[in-house]
């Protein structure tokens, strides 16, 4: 479910075996709040090659359960791990 408020509507009625109609009823809503979670992280390199003295780069963008954006900030460690000549 989408982060944020919402508002729960909770029904509750009476009925008789074989009749038709409701005997007594009555219902109540309920604000609840849902958190958001986060689920999965993008990394976003605006290159694929990188020549020696130029600038990388990068964007973390985190997403929750829905998929939806979450404002954060991050802190990444990049590590060269194959040097191609």
């Amino acid at each position: 479910m989408k982060a944020g408020e919402h508002i729960v509507t909770i029904k509750v009625y009476e009925k008789e075996e074989g009749v038709e109609n409701t005997t007594n009823n009555g219902y109540v809503e309920y604000a609840i709040n849902i958190k958001q979670i986060p689920t999965n992280l993008e990394i976003a390199f605006e290159n694929k090659e990188l020549e020696p003295g130029t600038t990388l780069n990068v964007k973390a963008i985190l997403h929750d359960q829905t998929g939806e954006n979450i404002p954060s900030t991050a802190i990444i460690t990049i590590k060269i791990t194959k040097i191609k000549f």
